[in-house]
């Protein structure tokens, strides 16, 4: 039993043994690894630290250096206002030395001051005078052109010329005679004229003692042509023309002339046709109908701008009040012969529209270069009367309707179908003003390139269609200016010769292509049908 108890008691002994080695063991292997976690955590932290200490050192370095800059700017700053101290002591102290001896040699002094000023630009570095002068030139340059181009301008640029205009009529007055061309025969022959020219010409044989008073009707031109000239800026104005068109307004030599010392009827008609466009461009369509049909009664030479005023009525207004405005002028008209109808209906009419006149070749400004066989010839005649019907149903067809979208026969269906007054509102906002100048003008040069013979007289109309025409072509500001000036030495050349006279149709061709061709792009961004749907005016095509 005992042997049994002893072995029994060995065996636990050993299994304790067994079991506190395996513990110990564990508990060594524990130890051993966190003396290992502890180790390595020891070195990241160390190497943490000494990178800490390398970016510490990194940024006292940058630091030291930054300061090092601060200072050497600072220095150099103080150096440059040192400079600059000691320079304008330096030219007082060079000044006080000229004003008190002026006799010690102040070309010297002068010189030593241009020496020092140099130097002292040379040496000082913030001194940038040539960016500085090219910056004042870029400047003024940019002004410049805003001030030629930006129509906003015109708003006081044409009260300036308007009375630069005024005092150049009264200095011509003074110092250029008169010559007498048809003063005479307007006082004489009164009642072989048209009926608003009658009116016109009693009232001046009454305030200029029966025609003999040559200086008060010159200063009656003067105010008619200041009155015209400034009918002539709003409607410029209007049109949103640039500024530097307007100088051509009022440089002519040749309009000067035919307004002030020579005195044609024609300057009054041209007062009409520029009053009646102006109240076209306002809308004013009843005043404006009144002035031009007054001005036909003048010269039928307005006749000439009926084509593009028709068309700009049916555009503008409904069919009904357009053929008011045509009734409104031939009633006019009327008005103003009646009390010379019932003596000589026959001669009145035979004398407005002169269809048989006689046309001599002497006189001519336009067509000398082609020989006075070919200009008296009838071919040459018919050739001019188709090429004038050529080119007014060019611009009718293809510029004068685009504000609408329709073709000329559509508005003329009209009369039969009217276009519904929402359509008809819609079409007219497109006839803006810049497009009545245009049209009515462009139907002036028109007539005038095409007419059988141009006398002096009828510069009045083309002088101050040409400057905005010559714009609207699109040509270059030199390049206006150049056409411009041609013309009027053409138009300055007496008697005409075949240089001057092809210069007077080439100037105007010139107007007439450039406004057809400058006009190409107008009203583009528009529907076919006048930018309203086909449905609405579908009935009219």
């Amino acid at each position: 039993m005992i042997m049994c108890h002893r072995q029994q008691y060995d065996r636990e002994q050993q299994v304790q043994s067994a079991s506190a080695e395996r513990e110990a063991t564990v508990d060594g292997n524990s130890l051993s690894q966190l003396i290992r976690l502890l180790m390595d955590d020891h070195r990241g932290a160390e190497t943490e630290r000494q990178a800490a200490e390398d970016r510490k050192a990194t940024l006292q370095t940058e630091h030291e250096a930054l300061r090092r800059q601060i200072v050497q700017v600072e220095a150099e700053k103080d150096d440059v206002w040192a400079q600059i101290d000691a320079f304008k002591s330096n030219m007082e102290a060079l000044s006080e030395e000229v004003d008190v001896d002026p006799g010690s040699r102040p070309k010297r002094h002068t010189r030593r001051i241009e020496l020092a000023i140099d130097a002292k630009l040379a040496e000082a570095p913030k001194f940038h005078l040539f960016s500085q002068i090219m910056g004042g030139a870029m400047d003024l340059y940019n002004g410049a052109i805003e001030l030629a181009t930006n129509p906003k301008h015109t708003r006081w640029i044409s009260p300036l010329l308007f009375v630069a205009d005024a005092c150049l009529c009264a200095l011509i007055i003074w110092k250029i005679p008169y010559t007498e061309i048809d003063w005479k025969a307007y006082m004489q022959q009164i009642s072989q004229y048209r009926s608003a020219h009658v009116y016109i010409y009693n009232a001046l044989y009454r305030v200029t003692n029966e025609g003999t008073d040559i200086l008060r009707a010159q200063y009656i031109f003067m105010a008619l042509y200041l009155l015209t000239l400034s009918f002539v800026l709003l409607c410029y104005r209007t049109a949103k023309a640039p500024p530097y068109v307007f100088p051509l307004l009022i440089l002519s030599k040749r309009l000067h002339s035919i307004f002030l010392l020579r005195l044609f009827n024609d300057c009054f008609a041209v007062l009409a046709l520029f009053i009646a466009i102006y109240f076209y461009q306002r809308r004013i369509f009843t005043v404006g109908s009144v002035a031009y049909s007054f001005g036909l009664g003048i010269k039928m030479s307005l006749l000439l701008a009926a084509p593009a005023i028709g068309i700009i009525l049916l555009q503008v207004l409904p069919f009904k009040r357009a053929m008011n405005a045509a009734f409104l002028m031939a009633q006019l008209q009327f008005t103003l012969a009646v009390p010379f109808l019932p003596a000589n209906a026959k001669g009145y009419l035979g004398r407005s529209f002169q269809l048989d006149r006689v046309f001599l070749f002497k006189w001519t400004v336009n067509w000398r270069f082609i020989g006075e066989e070919i200009f008296l010839s009838r071919q040459f005649a018919v050739t001019l009367l188709v090429v004038h019907a050529g080119l007014l149903a060019t611009f009718a067809l293809t510029r004068w309707t685009r504000p609408s979208g329709l073709p000329v026969s559509a508005l003329a269906k009209t009369v039969f179908k009217p276009i519904p007054p929402f359509v008809q509102q819609r079409m007219a906002l497109n006839v803006n003003p810049s497009f009545i100048l245009t049209s009515i003008l462009s139907s002036m040069i028109i007539g005038v390139l095409c007419a059988r013979s141009l006398h002096y007289q009828f510069y009045s109309y083309i002088a101050w269609s040409t400057p905005f025409l010559l714009w609207k072509a699109g040509l270059h500001a030199i390049l206006i200016y150049a056409v411009w000036a041609a013309q009027e030495w053409a138009w300055n050349v007496y008697p005409s010769t075949d240089l001057s006279s092809k210069v007077v149709v080439g100037c105007l061709a010139v107007q007439v292509v450039g406004a057809w061709w400058g006009t190409r792009d107008d009203f583009t961004d528009m529907k076919a049908t006048g930018d309203v749907d086909k449905e609405e005016i579908g009935h009219l095509e």
